[in-house]
């Protein structure tokens, strides 16, 4: 019974690392997206879509996706608000 526990408990942590490594580049990608702008650094633009997730109560990969598809400009195509640089992509 331990061992039968161990082994799915095993096999879900490889899910879980398998999933991550498959959501990696996508939220890297956002992270240079939201860096160029916002005009902010590395940790600033990772930071930005992981409060979002929290916030939203969604998957930090859901909220990567969406910047990355918008180009981090929202949904009407504007920079969004409290961006420090205005761009057209």
């Amino acid at each position: 019974m331990v061992r039968d526990r161990r082994y799915i408990a095993a096999l879900s942590e490889v899910g879980q690392l398998e999933n991550a490594l498959r959501s990696r580049p996508v939220i890297d990608q956002a992270s240079g997206i939201l860096m160029h702008v916002l005009g902010c650094d590395a940790d600033d633009a990772f930071g930005t879509p992981r409060r979002i997730s929290q916030r939203d109560n969604r998957k930090l990969a859901d909220v990567a996706e969406a910047v990355v598809r918008t180009r981090g400009l929202g949904r009407a195509g504007a920079p969004r608000s409290g961006s420090r640089r205005q761009t057209s992509v």
